[in-house]
């Protein structure tokens, strides 16, 4: 395997950190405005993989795989611009959309080349059809949403026509400020800034439902396994360390020596 990894934000350096641990050969390719070499040189990345360009085209990732043959593709920069859904709503679109096209029409040119492109669950509702399952209907609750559900449908189609292996994910990460105020990790936070004005109880449920942690080493490791394997499709996959509710819950309100309803 030797990967190509975009982005250089801590999913990013998490994974070149794996990569380094496995011994596996690899490229980082960043826009030239990141800031986050710094943070991947203390990190212990070497910089000299590191490389970087002001746009993500598929003319670039041809000549990078002419000087540097990568057989994997794992894209951390898909889920950037996040703010930029509050200012101008076209700008967001094509600036989400644009990176996944272009990875996807360097796939036609390299069939052979494997791709992790992740989404994320602001493409579905907020609540399950069922309590009891983790099956959830798509339907986008903001821009973002919105942009990623353009990527899926795009990597459904590519996998469909053109037979590229695309793993695209649907990322759970209970602890980013976009989760729904509805999600444990936020219900909890917001009853206890609450003070003194906070509800005579606290309702949690689903409390076996395993809590999952953005950015955990456990998702690379998962994700390599994946790209070793050649695995394709949109699996629902939760972040991080097997943590159910009920531990944290208990955990957090022992600590503060506050009970809860279960």
């Amino acid at each position: 395997m030797k990967a190509l990894v975009i982005g250089l934000g801590q999913d990013g350096r998490l994974m070149l950190k794996q990569l380094l641990a496995d011994g596996l050969p690899f490229r980082s390719l960043i826009r030239r405005s990141s800031s986050s070499v710094a943070l991947a040189a203390e990190s212990g990345i070497p910089t000299e993989n590191i490389l970087s360009c002001s746009i993500i085209s598929a003319e670039l990732l041809a000549d990078l795989h002419r000087g540097f043959a990568f057989t994997h593709i794992f894209n951390f920069a898909a889920n950037s611009f996040v703010q930029a859904s509050n200012d101008n709503f076209r700008d967001y679109i094509d600036a989400n959309s644009g990176i996944t096209w272009e990875l996807l029409k360097f796939l036609k040119r390299e069939p052979e080349t494997w791709m992790m492109q992740p989404l994320s669950s602001e493409i579905l509702n907020d609540i399950p059809r069922d309590e009891a399952d983790l099956n959830r209907c798509i339907e986008p609750r903001n821009a973002y949403g919105l942009s990623k559900l353009v990527d899926l449908h795009s990597c459904a189609i590519e996998r469909q026509v053109s037979g590229v292996r695309i793993l695209s994910p649907i990322v759970y990460n209970h602890e980013s400020r976009l989760r729904p105020a509805q999600f444990f990790s936020r219900k909890l936070l917001n009853y206890l800034q609450a003070g003194d004005s906070r509800p005579p109880e606290l309702r949690i449920y689903n409390c076996a439902s395993v809590r999952d942690w953005g950015s955990a080493p456990e998702y690379m490791k998962i994700l390599l396994d994946a790209a070793a394997r050649g695995l394709s499709g949109t699996p629902l996959l939760g972040t991080g360390y097997g943590l159910t509710v009920e531990r944290f819950v208990d955990h957090t309100l022992d600590t503060l020596g506050l009970t809860v309803e279960k």
